[in-house]
């Protein structure tokens, strides 16, 4: 079975709150693998399990210490509240394990997790779209992911997210939640003011005061 369909730009929405908070944020959501293989009798992550990798990540995040490579598969997963659009390709076998394995076959795209990593560059202005991958030691938070629009394959055309299930109730309602709970983080690195879309929770602006970007730049945020 192909694809069905395409996705074409994204919506971005950058944040960083503490474990417990993101456990509420996310409440009601399932948790799906969408990019990568898959065992063949799974069907939904543990939520407790992802919630416990969160606050790994956030407690290396906020602990001070650079970050030189982090392994965060079990955080680059995806959320829907409707499994029945989160469906497998037929399974298949690999060749050196022997196992049985399937990938995803989604109806709509589920809304991504992922990370963000901040840039100073040599004029220090701080750029907030780089990857976390080219420049771990700046990670900064995490971010949720989805399409501006896909192509459908099976009806020829382009369809825009807000015609799509998880974008409405999924992807919609978490930036809701977490606009309740955040405010927009201001970083002063000497003289510039960087007022940026990040949102920041007053508790995890607390703690990431003595994190690593934050201290060898010697910034101030609020």
């Amino acid at each position: 079975m192909s694809m069905k369909y395409y996705p074409k730009g994204w919506h971005t929405y950058k944040f960083l709150v503490t474990p417990q908070e993101l456990k509420d944020i996310l409440r009601g959501f399932h948790i799906v693998i969408y990019n990568r293989r898959v065992p063949v009798d799974y069907i939904e992550s543990n939520f407790a399990n992802f919630v416990r990798d969160y606050e790994s990540f956030y407690r290396l995040l906020t602990s001070g210490e650079k970050i030189e490579h982090i392994v965060i598969d079990n955080l680059l997963t995806g959320f829907s509240n409707n499994l029945s659009k989160c469906a497998y390709k037929v399974p298949f076998q690999d060749s050196n394990d022997g196992l049985w394995y399937k990938t995803e076959d989604f109806i709509e795209p589920c809304v991504g997790f992922n990370l963000f990593a901040f840039y100073l560059d040599e004029e220090h202005k701080l750029q907030t779209k780089f990857s976390y991958i080219n420049f771990p030691e700046n990670i900064m938070g995490v971010q949720l992911e989805y399409p501006k629009k896909i192509y459908s394959i099976e009806e020829n055309r382009e369809i825009l997210c807000n015609e799509l299930e998880n974008y409405n109730d999924v992807y919609q309602v978490v930036v809701e939640r977490i606009k309740q709970l955040c405010k927009n983080l201001t970083i002063t690195i000497g003289e510039n003011v960087h007022r940026t879309k990040v949102k920041i929770s007053p508790t995890a602006l607390k703690d990431i005061e003595g994190s690593h970007f934050i201290k060898v730049n010697n910034c101030i945020i609020k």
